[in-house]
């Protein structure tokens, strides 16, 4: 299959297309790869919102719940007034006033009863903190170790209590609300929550996709999944609760950045952020291994591909060349490619068509030239001793004179001369001295046929140099003398006339008065004269010569009767050559 590298070629040519696939398929792997990281990344941000929603749930239910407890202090008139009472009284006076509204089988539970089994039903709940402005005083409910209650207040023996600093230090989510007096609106006390996140988020440990802070709008934060995931995290906290953008990214290095989004929560004290680092976001081994295994089987594909139709294009290149060179070396052979439907196939189709044209127009040239050589030969034989026949013609032409008897004279001259311009002209000269050997010989013919035929020659200068080949007028006006001249009239004509026609064709007619030829006749001939089957007639072997002289579509001939009497020989010659100016 890989024969082909041998052409240095096809060789560059495999190599250049090997490293342009290999650089679309490393790039479609690329781009896969980073679908494949867009699509785990939308993944997680999917995730991410629905860890805030949970969250979100989370906290609502818990806020519900307390909020359930506090309406049902405030929508109870004497519960409401034991609930002001308590933080505005001091012990002693408070429960005066609650023995007073005492009542039989009338119970509402104290704020302290209501902090306890609100901690007893709510295991989420670590810490309960309640501060009391008027008093001053902050009571403090924790689960640890047990459930217990300690009060600080400005002059008590348990100190102060920074309430401000234990809710940043407890790392809990905290709830907050406060109690005002329904007279004054004057605040009387703060409650807060504090929620042990871990218990109140336990499927927070299962996300470990980035980090989840819960940020309120005082500035503090809580990371849920502590320690945080990224140091820049924590060290750049700050930059995160500044954003004010819902989503956006903070770039921590050259191919790493922090993707943060924030889960703002409708009527809120709070907003929940979710960050995930880009450069550590994982996909699936097995994922990234697919992708490449394709992109590899696809290479190799490629390549195969590739390797073979370079060595179909190799074959026919090689089998185009081959076709050349034994063109070249006289072998015209047909090249195997032709039904290809490429450029080679063109190539080759073309290349068939050439070498059927130079091997036809070979064989017609092999052909006039072993006629010509068949000529030469006739002539050779015919030649004999020329300078003998000269002698003994010029020797009879001088025994005429002195026997006073010019025609034979001249009869004797004009053969010697056509034997003469026989032997002088090559094969090839022009229309001026083709008509000159025409014109010795019916001169010769006048001598013959005294005073019984007569001849005209009519021919254009500007065809008179028009090349030609030796002896196809006369062998013409010979066919006259043959099949055509009447012997018993005394008035044989024959008109030779050339001229160009309209579309520069030359043309050559040869009419006589002689006896004609029947109709149905004159169509024969005329398809022997186009019957390519050599010695058939003179006419046929005149048209066969000016043919291959002249090529296929170069000449034309056709005998046709005159309306009176005789037939003309028309000849349409359609390729003109000419003799070069010797000065050009």
């Amino acid at each position: 299959m890989f024969g082909f590298m041998k052409n240095k070629v096809y060789r560059r040519l495999f190599v250049n297309l090997s490293i342009v696939i290999f650089i679309i398929l490393a790039s479609l792997s690329f781009l896969a790869y980073n679908e494949i990281l867009k699509n785990e990344f939308e993944y997680i941000k999917h995730n991410n919102k629905r860890v805030s929603e949970y969250i979100e749930a989370a906290i609502r239910t818990k806020q519900s719940i307390l909020d359930d407890k506090l309406n049902a202090i405030y929508n109870n008139d004497k519960s409401y007034s034991d609930f002001i009472n308590f933080f505005k009284l001091d012990i002693d006076e408070y429960l005066a006033k609650r023995l007073d509204a005492y009542k039989p089988f009338e119970y509402y539970p104290t704020i302290s009863k209501t902090s306890q089994s609100l901690i007893y039903s709510d295991s989420d709940i670590s810490t309960i903190i309640i501060h009391n402005y008027i008093k001053n005083r902050t009571m403090v409910y924790s689960t640890t170790p047990v459930v217990h209650l300690k009060t600080y207040d400005s002059n008590g023996s348990n100190g102060s209590f920074n309430t401000e600093e234990f809710l940043k230090n407890s790392g809990g989510f905290v709830i907050r609300r406060d109690a005002f007096d329904p007279n004054t609106f004057e605040k009387i006390c703060s409650i807060y929550i504090i929620y042990d996140t871990a218990k109140l988020f336990p499927l927070i440990d299962r996300y470990d996709s980035g980090d989840v802070i819960i940020a309120s709008d005082n500035g503090s934060y809580i990371a849920l999944n502590q320690p945080l995931k990224s140091r820049f995290v924590e060290e750049n906290i700050s930059i995160f609760l500044q954003q004010d953008k819902v989503e956006g990214e903070i770039p921590t290095g050259y191919f790493s950045n922090l993707h943060y989004t924030n889960y703002p929560v409708a009527g809120q004290a709070y907003e929940i952020i979710t960050i995930v680092d880009r450069s550590i976001i994982n996909v699936n081994e097995l994922t990234i291994l697919a992708v490449f295994a394709l992109a590899f089987i696809l290479f190799i594909i490629s390549e195969l591909f590739v390797a073979n139709k370079l060595k179909d294009n190799a074959f026919a290149l090689n089998n185009i060349i081959n076709t050349i060179d034994n063109a070249k070396s006289g072998r015209f052979m047909y090249t195997k490619v032709a039904n290809r439907k490429d450029e080679y196939g063109l190539i080759a189709r073309e290349l068939n068509d050439m070498v059927m044209k130079l091997d036809k127009y070979i064989k017609l040239e092999y052909k006039l030239k072993l006629e010509q050589k068949q000529m030469q030969f006739e002539l050779l034989q015919s030649r004999l001793n020329p300078h003998f026949l000269y002698n003994t013609l010029e020797t009879i032409r001088a025994r005429a004179l002195l026997n006073h008897d010019k025609e034979v004279s001249d009869a004797v001259s004009h053969l010697g001369g056509l034997y003469r311009d026989l032997l002088k002209f090559d094969s090839e000269i022009t229309l001026r001295d083709e008509l000159k050997l025409t014109q010795r010989y019916l001169d010769l013919m006048s001598f013959i046929y005294d005073k019984r035929f007569f001849y005209t020659i009519d021919v254009d200068d500007d065809i008179a140099e028009v090349k030609t080949i030796k002896l196809w007028i006369q062998l013409l006006v010979e066919n006259f003398f043959v099949h055509g001249i009447d012997k018993n009239s005394d008035t044989n004509v024959l008109v030779i006339r050339g001229f160009r026609s309209s579309d520069d064709r030359v043309v050559i007619q040869i009419c006589d008065n002689g006896l004609g030829i029947d109709k149905n006749e004159i169509e024969k001939i005329n398809e022997r004269i186009k019957n390519d089957d050599k010695g058939k007639s003179g006419l046929n072997n005149v048209y066969r010569r000016l043919k291959i002289f002249y090529g296929d579509n170069g000449v034309d001939m056709r005998v046709e009767n005159n309306p009176i009497a005789g037939v003309t020989v028309n000849i349409e010659i359609k390729e003109v050559r000419y003799v070069q100016d010797s000065n050009s």
